[in-house]
């Protein structure tokens, strides 16, 4: 034997990824990949006829939403590089400064449209919505001050005046745009956060109670949502007003049935459905797909949700529990809140499907928490108790055991 090969030989093997890694985030990387070629599709579909009218280019969307997608898994790839510790410190200021000047620039000069003012103009990019990144700032900024809490480095009376800034100044330039459904996936966001961070259930219960406060002031400060309270229950009550949406996405679900109209063949996209790529591609998705396209959606998302809860479980660090259960929580929540919307179980907050609806901000606030998640799970590679036995002691068929590789998996740990 060559010294080469003797040096090869003896040198330690790479321990295997674990399945209990490994079988979850091939499932989060597979169902997310699915889930934007199923956007991708129904993008163009859904999209071809008011592009036609608006741009004379039925391709304008879809060539829009690939743009994003480039960047946004240029982006994936970056946050996976960073090891998710790095934010377990003072620099998880940063992020949640950075989106919070912007959401002030967003309320003095903020672009307005469809009713509201969300938007920071990026010239040909189009507008950007910093209140879609306020929810990954939080996460990052509002898991180290759980990390913090935890070691006793701030009394229960500074946690709370922590919680008061990092959530609900945000959320109250947010509601202002005015935006109710971001505000409360926000104040959900930071539910999340405490319970992986596994906080005291009596300081959760009273972000329970101020969530459903904000809820109801918001309802109450502004007549329209409580019209679309109503439009949810009884959308023909006001079929040209309020429930002129859901009753035509409602029309979109009963012409699919159960195996659809055929891919591009919707009628409701004709104009007649509006924001029909973006809030209400669910719909289209039904019409064109039937009961069975819509199921497959939700699957998809069931498979996400899992599998970025298991990523989180396997976590071994408890801020990195936080950060890939709550980026999954985010993601879960906007995704039934958009389908509950479109199917009149929940009244209209105008918020895109994730990785679906077409949408620049979206798109990349979703991928970005995709590779928060994906980050946890490839910094979570350490096998299990019986792996690392497995690695440790390699018996011999004659008895003996390899105390030089068992040291060295001792002194490794």
């Amino acid at each position: 034997m060559s010294a080469k090969q003797k040096d090869t030989a003896d040198r330690p093997k790479k321990s295997p990824v674990p399945a209990r890694i490994m079988l979850p985030r091939l499932l989060l990387i597979l169902s997310a990949v699915v889930l934007i070629v199923l956007g991708l599709v129904m993008i163009y579909s859904a999209s071809s006829i008011t592009a036609l009218d608006e741009f004379e280019d039925s391709a304008y969307y879809l060539k829009n939403q690939l743009q994003f997608i480039v960047i946004g898994l240029v982006l994936v790839l970056i946050t996976i590089r960073i090891r998710y510790e790095f934010w377990d410190s003072n620099v998880s200021w940063i992020p949640w400064g950075l989106v919070m000047i912007l959401l002030v620039i967003t309320a003095v000069m903020g672009v307005a449209g469809l009713g509201a003012q969300r938007w920071v103009s990026l010239g040909p990019l189009g507008g950007f919505q910093p209140s879609e990144f306020m929810k990954i700032a939080v996460i990052l900024l509002l898991a180290n001050f759980v990390t913090v809490f935890r070691k006793g480095g701030m009394s229960n009376k500074g946690f709370f005046i922590g919680i008061a800034v990092i959530v609900f100044i945000p959320a109250l330039f947010i509601i202002a745009q005015p935006d109710l459904g971001t505000t409360i996936i926000l104040l959900i966001v930071a539910f999340a956060v405490l319970w992986f961070g596994e906080i005291e259930l009596k300081i959760i219960l009273i972000i329970v109670a101020v969530i459903f406060a904000v809820g109801l002031i918001g309802i109450a400060i502004e007549p329209y949502r409580f019209a679309r309270i109503i439009a949810a229950f009884d959308p023909w009550s006001d079929p040209l007003g309020d429930g002129y949406q859901l009753i035509n996405a409602l029309y979109a679900f009963g012409s699919g049935g159960l195996t659809g109209v055929g891919l591009g063949l919707s009628r409701q996209k004709y104009l007649y459905l509006p924001e029909a790529h973006t809030d209400f591609i669910f719909a289209v998705i039904g019409e064109e797909l039937g009961l069975l396209g819509a199921l497959v959606v939700i699957v998809l998302f069931i498979v996400f949700i899992y599998a970025g809860i298991q990523i989180s479980r396997n976590s071994p660090t408890i801020f990195g529990r936080m950060v890939a259960g709550s980026a999954t929580i985010t993601i879960g929540t906007q995704a039934f809140l958009n389908m509950a919307c479109t199917l009149g179980l929940f009244p209209i907050t105008g918020k895109p499907l994730p990785f679906i609806s077409s949408g620049g901000s979206s798109l990349l606030a979703t991928l970005i928490l995709t590779g928060l998640i994906l980050g946890v799970s490839f910094q979570s590679d350490v096998p299990d108790r019986q792996t690392r036995s497995r690695l440790d002691f390699k018996i011999y068929e004659g008895g003996g055991v390899n105390v030089q590789r068992a040291s060295q998996g001792r002194r490794s740990r």
